[in-house]
């Protein structure tokens, strides 16, 4: 039924325009005011006209069509203008303006209202006749090219070299193309509903048939990658794509779905993710076997449906490949260090890209061998190296064209050439006396070879022995210059001690013979003589049994200290006068002392010793004579004794050596001053193991002054009276 809309303010009014139009027979719907026409226009649109006053409150008449025209689908109802109060031309005109197709003024005649409204909704059916014509020529249209569309659309997707699926909104197949029934090779018969549960892989299954439902719930594009089976029976993977074919309520009124086979770069992508696990797993241990274990678990299914690997292998010159089975080889610079072998059950095929995976896998795993054996080889190295770090002899490597690789620690010590000054340049300019030694020590490792070298002023006595190889030459070299030294000592010792056994020896042998002569009448007087001369000499040579007996026993070890509290001032008097009782023609001895001095924390005899020597040296080295001082005093904790003379005295460069064992500051006698050389190495070490010091210095230009330090005892004994000088 066709409708008209009436709009006034007045109940009355509207009540007296049903009146009039009711006789029409059409659906009349009145409001009484423009906002609730259009509120109603906003529910429903199939008016054929509608009757609008003018003056209104609110929204007028005039404001109410503006609205009404301003929208799409209400723009095309004729409007009628229903008024009573304004006539005027340019009210009529604004009416025209805002879209009414009319005017009428009240009071109206019933019948040319009722004729003007039958009018337009004549035009208004009439209208609405020719847009459903219009439609259903569409439709048949639609339908007709929709036909053309399908054929093309089937003759398209048989072109097509993807799988091409269509299916209802129940995703129930309804079409497979050509390329579908090529690489399935299903009958029309077995393409039922369920044919995608026959044909995807098991293991791909649930995820492609979940996906799917929730793309049929949702009207959403559907997308999954799964294996479908070939008609051979293997799988290959495919991108799997359907998307809903929209109805107009915006349901989907079908699915056209799509499969495009991805299985190459699939499988390329699965076999690099592999070589990655591979990588990593061979990376992680230096034990091969087991990497290569652990790569052979990861490669099965990915690669294979079994893997073994055969370190032993290394006959395999080429690859080879069949449907069923790959067998590469590991090779490294040219060496095939083993080999590994791929195989397949039913259901899958090798082909040319699972032979490139093969043997991307193999340059891996060779790799992984060749590193292992290396770092193996490294290791071994390195320990031999830790080895040349840590021994005590000198170690040198040069290469064929004679630079030094490596300097050890102890070619360091040794030499005080510091690696970093030798390593990297030619052994002759940065080694001292390299030629000489090169030249003198053979390089088959016979013999070991003794060479002096000179360097910042030290004489070094090294012991050279030498190989040869094919990268170059080995050195190796000992420090003998403290042993030689020590040969020197021991020969000087021979020396010095057969002189000075010789010559109290000759002196008592003399004597001796002299007194028991029978053709000679000594008498009493020369007998005594000779008698004081085989006693004295007798004291001279146990005085130097006891020194070689003391220094024995002091490098030994073997010396016991009886540490007491010891008198100092009572000690150095006793060891004074002793000497003076036999003091050479113009010597002098004094004894300056304080009057109160704390004991000592020392061992009497031992100290007694170290006085009497230094005190037998100043008038030793005092040949011309002089004055010979021995001062003792208290220095903080220590008491200090001096011995001064002004005798030949000690050149500042050999003050430092006069301790050492065997040293005589004249060794050939030039001036008659024999000894040992173990006076001052006894006073040395005697008064390092009191815990004291000991040194020499110049005594004001002439002589020498040598002075001791004892420290002070924490106990006292009572101080021995005497005179501060003697």
């Amino acid at each position: 039924m066709t409708a008209v809309l009436l709009v006034d303010d007045r109940r009355q009014n509207l009540v007296a325009l049903e009146a009039i139009l009711e006789p029409l027979g059409h659906e009349l719907v009145s409001v009484l005011s423009g906002q609730e026409a259009l509120r109603t226009l906003l529910q429903r649109e199939d008016f054929a006209a509608i009757l609008l006053d003018v003056q209104m409150p609110g929204l007028d008449g005039f404001e109410t069509a503006t609205l009404i025209k301003q929208r799409e689908r209400t723009r095309d109802i004729p409007i009628v203008f229903l008024t009573a109060i304004s006539k005027e031309r340019q009210h009529v005109f604004r009416g025209y303006e805002v879209g009414a197709v009319d005017y009428v003024f009240k009071p109206f005649q019933p019948e040319i209202l009722r004729s003007k409204v039958a009018v337009l909704v004549d035009l208004h059916v009439k209208t609405e006749q020719l847009r459903q014509q219009a439609e259903l020529l569409a439709l048949q249209g639609m339908a007709e090219l929709r036909r053309e569309s399908a054929a093309r659309y089937r003759q398209l997707a048989d072109a097509m070299p993807q799988i091409v699926w269509t299916a209802d909104v129940r995703g129930r197949p309804t079409y497979f193309n050509r390329g579908f029934i090529e690489y399935t090779g299903l009958s029309a018969r077995e393409r039922g509903a369920d044919v995608w549960q026959h044909l995807v892989h098991p293991e791909d299954r649930e995820d492609m048939l979940s996906r799917q439902r929730r793309a049929l719930e949702s009207v959403e594009v559907f997308e999954a990658e799964y294996r479908i089976r070939a008609a051979d029976g293997s799988y290959r993977w495919h991108l799997g794509r359907a998307v809903p074919m929209a109805n107009p309520d915006g349901g989907a009124e079908f699915w056209i779905g799509t499969a495009t086979d991805i299985h190459d770069r699939k499988r390329i992508e699965e076999g690099q993710g592999f070589l990655l696990d591979a990588g990593v797993e061979l990376l992680r241990t230096l034990d091969v076997e087991v990497a290569l274990r652990e790569v052979a678990n990861l490669a099965v299914p990915v690669l294979c449906d079994a893997c073994e690997f055969d370190l032993e292998d290394t006959s395999l010159s080429e690859d080879e490949l069949t449907p069923e089975r790959i067998r590469v080889a590991l090779v490294s610079y040219g060496r095939t260090l083993g080999s590994f072998t791929l195989r397949a059950e039913e259901g899958r095929h090798f082909d040319e890209t699972d032979l490139d995976l093969a043997r991307a896998l193999a340059q891996r795993g060779a790799l992984a061998v060749e590193s292992a054996r290396l770092y193996t080889e490294a290791e071994r190295r390195a320990r031999a190296s830790r080895a040349l770090e840590t021994i005590a002899d000198g170690v040198v490597l040069l290469d064929r064209e004679g630079c030094v690789l490596l300097w050890n620690v102890a070619a360091e010590r040794i030499t005080g050439l510091a690696a970093a000054d030798v390593v990297g340049r030619r052994a002759s300019e940065a080694i001292p006396g390299y030629a000489r030694f090169a030249e003198r020590v053979p390089a088959d490792g016979s013999r070991p070879e003794t060479v002096p070298i000179e360097h910042e002023g030290r004489e070094l006595w090294l012991s050279f022995s030498a190989v040869e190889f094919d990268e170059g030459t080995v050195y190796t070299f000992r420090d003998l210059t403290e042993e030689r030294a020590l040969e020197q000592l021991r020969s000087n010792l021979v020396a010095t001690v057969s002189h000075e056994l010789r010559t109290p020896l000759a002196a008592i042998y003399g004597a001796a013979v002299t007194v028991r002569r029978p053709d000679i009448d000594v008498g009493a007087e020369m007998s005594d003589r000779l008698l004081e001369i085989i006693e004295a000499e007798s004291n001279r040579l146990v005085e130097i049994v006891n020194d070689l007996l003391l220094a024995s026993h002091l490098d030994s070890g073997r010396l016991q200290l009886a540490i007491d509290t010891v008198d100092a001032r009572a000690l150095t008097t006793s060891v004074v006068e002793a000497a003076r009782t036999h003091l050479p023609e113009g010597i002098t001895l004094t004894l300056a002392s304080a009057r109160k001095l704390p004991p000592v924390q020392a061992d009497e005899q031992q100290l007694r010793q170290v006085l009497v020597n230094l005190v037998d040296n100043a008038v030793k080295y005092s040949p011309e004579g002089g004055p010979v001082t021995v001062t003792v005093g208290e220095s903080e904790d220590y008491v200090l004794w001096t011995v001064s003379d002004q005798g030949l005295g000690i050149p500042p460069a050999e003050r430092r050596r006069v301790f050492e064992k065997f040293y005589r500051l004249d060794p050939n006698m030039t001036r008659g001053i024999g000894g040992t050389g173990l006076g001052l190495y006894i006073c040395r070490e005697l008064v390092s193991r009191h815990d004291g010091r000991i040194w020499v210095e110049a005594n004001n230009g002439r002589g020498s002054k040598f002075c001791v330090e004892i420290p002070v005892a924490t106990t006292t004994v009572p101080a021995r009276q005497s005179v501060t000088s003697v």
